[in-house]
Order: C-alpha cells, then sequence, then structure tokens
C-alpha cells in the first residue's frame, strides 16, 4: 500500500469518520484489493506513530512564531459535539481537537501568553488574551462593517460623521 493511499484513508477513518469495514469495501470497488479490517487498523497506527513527534515538535514550536492565525469550530465526533482548534502560519497549519471552545484550548496551543500578533475572530475566548499584538480577521471585520452599513441605511447621519468613525 502505497504512502497516498495511506493518507487517503487516515483521512477517510479520521476526518470523514468511515469505518474501517466501510474503508475495506470501498477499497474493494475501486479494485485496490481485498484489504482486511486489522490492516487498515495497523495502517492508521503506523501513520499515528509516524506523524506523532513531528506533531509533537511542531506543537512545542507554535508559541515562538511571529504571527499565528488561530480558530475553532465545532466537531461533531461519533455523535458527541467537540471542537476543533486550528493554528495557521505560513509554514504549517496545526489542527488540536478539544472537548471544549475555551481559553483553556487556547492556552493549550500557544501558552499561557503569546509573543507574536495572533489573529482570530472576535470569539471572547481570545478577549484579553496576553499577547504582543491581536489583529482581526478580514473576513470577520468585513462582515461586521456590512452588517453597520446595512443597519444605518436606515438612520439619517451626515457623510463626514460616517466617514470619520470608519478612519478611527
Amino acid at each position: 500500500m502505497d504512502a497516498g493511499l495511506q493518507a487517503l484513508l487516515g483521512w477517510l477513518g479520521c476526518y470523514g469518520q468511515i469505518s474501517y469495514e466501510k474503508q475495506a469495501e470501498l477499497l474493494g470497488e475501486l479494485g485496490l484489493g481485498e484489504v482486511g479490517v486489522g490492516t487498515l487498523v495497523n495502517t492508521n497506527a503506523r501513520i499515528a506513530k509516524t506523524i506523532t513527534n513531528a506533531v509533537n515538535e511542531l506543537a512545542l514550536a507554535l508559541p515562538a512564531v511571529s504571527h499565528i492565525h488561530v480558530d475553532e469550530t465545532p466537531w461533531i465526533v461519533k455523535g458527541v459535539k467537540e471542537w476543533l482548534w486550528v493554528a495557521t502560519h505560513p509554514n504549517f497549519c496545526l489542527f488540536h481537537a478539544a472537548d471544549t471552545r475555551g481559553r483553556v484550548e487556547l492556552e493549550t496551543l500557544l501558552g499561557k501568553q503569546f509573543n507574536g500578533v495572533l489573529v482570530s475572530d472576535d470569539f471572547s475566548v481570545y478577549n484579553g488574551y496576553p499577547a504582543s499584538a491581536q489583529h482581526p480577521c478580514l473576513a470577520h471585520f468585513r462582515r461586521h462593517l456590512k452588517k453597520l452599513i446595512k443597519f444605518d441605511k436606515g438612520v439619517p447621519t451626515n457623510k463626514s460623521s460616517k466617514s470619520r468613525w470608519l478612519s478611527t
């Protein structure tokens, strides 16, 4: 089984939540041969063993980067709502599966404080987090501005006050 197929199977099992039985069935239907569930379990274990050290090294280096984008999203795992956190940088993307959306998870990723620029949405967990600087996610910022502009269409204002607000 080549590395690309092993990576696909790891993705199907972990992210796609497709059972080993369904993965084996898929391989058979694609004409890739008969593969037993035990082989798939062992393949997944080999993938985990292979990447564990690299992921741990990256997680330890994370607090030292100059800037990082962080976000979290709900993630249903076997019917249970969990949270998938992501920390991105031009050189990497690190995922962190967690039970909560709380500050403790942010601190697990970045430490008690971050000596770089933290880019995030405006979810309350990021407010007051000690970082050298914080930058709002521009997509979220734009969404808020569009709501303000839409709200403002029904309220009489003079043009100069609007432009002064946007420049501060």
